[in-house]
């Protein structure tokens, strides 16, 4: 029986010389499919079609207990105007996808995070200028929906955060855990909780500042969820914008 569902696109890798393995998030959880490695415009699953974060609608025969699923059809859902061919948003495009990819574990049923990850492509894809810090706002946002959102009711200039435990602590003689930010740090990763797509134009960073925030998101998600050190797209983001 088909089942039409709405997935975003993370990463496409060969499976043999006719078929490629898709893996993508949807409402449900993960999907991976094998498709075809056709590129003909007259097929109806277009390789073409799976780029990072590209958001279809699939006709596909779903089977629970099965690891990868057949396609029968693929489709644009919200064509994407800007992402796939800006060289800036692209690399963007290809570090969020390898972040969702290894943070989100398989069978995670989240309509609301989906729709966060739906909602950040468009704004992203439609954002013109100004966007040199969306994957700090994204991940940092992105924590709420997975419990780990820091509360910022402890925090005073000059506390330090208690990485291990999410919360600011007055000095070291709190600390529950031995990865504690120093006061600097502390300061930048309160401000990074502050930042929206509305606000973080006003959060004016270089690229020392603005890597150094990312390395404490990334240390953060590896103390929580998974190592995320060897991620191949982050020395390439890490290149962007002076």
């Amino acid at each position: 029986m088909l089942t039409k569902v709405t997935v975003v696109v993370l990463r496409v890798v060969r499976y043999n010389e006719k078929s490629d393995i898709v893996d993508t998030l949807s409402a449900g959880g993960r999907l991976s499919f094998i498709v075809p490695a056709s590129r003909s415009h007259k097929a109806k699953v277009r390789r073409n079609l799976f780029q990072p974060l590209a958001i279809l609608d699939i006709d596909a025969d779903i089977r629970p207990k099965a690891s990868l699923q057949r396609i029968q059809e693929a489709r644009v859902l919200l064509p994407l105007a800007d992402i796939p061919y800006n060289p800036v948003k692209s690399a963007m495009a290809f570090f969020i996808a390898e972040f969702l990819g290894r943070t989100i574990r398989d069978n995670e049923d989240n309509g609301p995070l989906f729709s966060y990850i739906i909602n950040s492509i468009e704004w992203l894809d439609r954002k013109r200028d100004g966007y040199a810090n969306f994957h700090l706002v994204f991940l940092m946002r992105m924590s709420r929906f997975l419990g780990l959102e820091p509360s910022m009711d402890e925090y005073t200039p000059g506390s330090l955060f208690d990485m291990g435990a999410s919360c600011f602590i007055p000095d070291m003689t709190s600390a529950s855990s031995p990865h504690i930010l120093p006061a600097e740090d502390t300061g930048a990763f309160h401000s990074l909780m502050r930042m929206t797509y509305d606000n973080m134009h006003v959060f004016k960073m270089n690229r020392a500042q603005r890597n150094r925030c990312t390395d404490l998101i990334m240390l953060y998600y590896t103390l929580h969820i998974t190592d995320l050190s060897d991620m191949k797209s982050l020395p390439v983001l890490k290149e962007l914008f002076a």
